[in-house]
């Protein structure tokens, strides 16, 4: 719930602590709680105290841990978070029909991992940036993930992003962005227009 907390926060104020905060959080997780099965579980108490010495698996928090690793994956271009998201998602292939409502996580999760990996990567500060950021967070599609970079952050050039000019937004889809845009009111259009690109 944390990380999920620290990704909004990052969408809708652009701060860059939110984020950094996400990845190092992401990582902890990944590291402290991952079973033998890509699964997470829900401590890791080496005290035997009677059935709290027996470590459970819960559907819901490791569907949301996953989709929240589905977003760092859109947002970062890291494969890595994705790959451990399908590999616990998949771990639940086979019970979580038995959850009835209760899946209602894990369907969202796959829903993610299936259809969602469209971002919008805006270029600029968390101030001056507020505008496109309004655009991107309006968009239909409801997994797309919003990130924001300072001017000066090393991963700009790895991503294939440019800090020229004023602050831009790129539309993108999995590792492939579009144009930028600078016009709020243009964002939208350029987000579809990637969209029936990439399915074509």
């Amino acid at each position: 719930a944390y990380l999920r907390a620290l990704l909004d926060l990052h969408e809708a104020s652009g701060e860059p602590r939110f984020r950094e905060r996400a990845v190092a959080l992401a990582a902890v997780v990944s590291e402290k709680f991952a079973d033998e099965h890509g699964t997470f579980v829900d401590h890791v108490n080496d005290v035997p105290l009677g059935r709290l010495a027996i470590p459970s698996v819960p559907p819901a928090e490791n569907a949301s841990f996953a989709d929240s690793l589905l977003r760092l994956a859109a947002m970062t271009g890291d494969d890595g978070y994705a790959e451990r998201a399908t590999r616990a998602l998949r771990a639940f292939s086979l019970r979580y029909a038995a959850l009835g409502a209760f899946a209602a996580p894990y369907a969202s999760a796959v829903a993610r991992a299936l259809w969602g990996g469209a971002s919008v990567a805006i270029v600029g500060s968390p101030q001056s940036s507020a505008g496109l950021r309004e655009a991107a967070l309006g968009l239909a599609d409801p997994f797309a993930a919003i990130v924001t970079f300072a001017p000066g952050e090393a991963s700009l050039a790895a991503r294939g992003l440019s800090a020229a000019g004023g602050p831009r937004a790129y539309p993108c889809r999995g590792r492939v962005c579009g144009a930028p845009v600078e016009d709020a009111s243009k964002l939208a259009p350029a987000f579809v227009a990637l969209a029936q690109t990439a399915a074509e």
